[in-house]
């Protein structure tokens, strides 16, 4: 059987992980990373979209910076009671911490550079 016609089995349960903050006091408190559902992506990268413009010689330049780790982690980090962690609240992290987390919520939604090397291979 060839690489084109071979099996594959897809899930329809989106992944998760688990993650540990620690806080400015020193304790750690649970989260979850959530994998964005279609309709969620979609979203987000409309949302994207629009920051994005297209200068005279045909290269994208980002119009606003800000928010768009935290945008991004507004639809995927939970805290231990289910509830999603606000744009507001993120904004506060410190930019290294917003830099891993935001790391983590593009791979698992298969939005980073590994994730598009590997649909162009499968």
């Amino acid at each position: 059987m060839s690489e084109e016609t071979k099996s594959r089995k897809y899930s329809l349960k989106l992944d998760e992980i688990p993650i540990t903050i620690i806080d400015k006091s020193g304790q750690e408190k649970n989260y979850t990373m959530h994998e964005l559902s279609g309709k969620q992506r979609a979203q987000y990268l409309n949302e994207m979209n629009k920051r994005i413009s297209i200068s005279p010689d045909g290269k994208a330049e980002v119009k606003d910076f800000e928010g768009i780790q935290e945008s991004l982690l507004s639809r995927c980090l939970k805290d231990d009671a289910g509830n999603f962690i606000t744009v507001e609240v993120l904004g506060e992290y410190p930019s290294s911490t917003l830099s891993d987390l935001f790391d983590d919520a593009q791979t698992l939604s298969g939005l980073d550079i590994k994730a598009r090397q590997k649909a162009k291979n499968d």
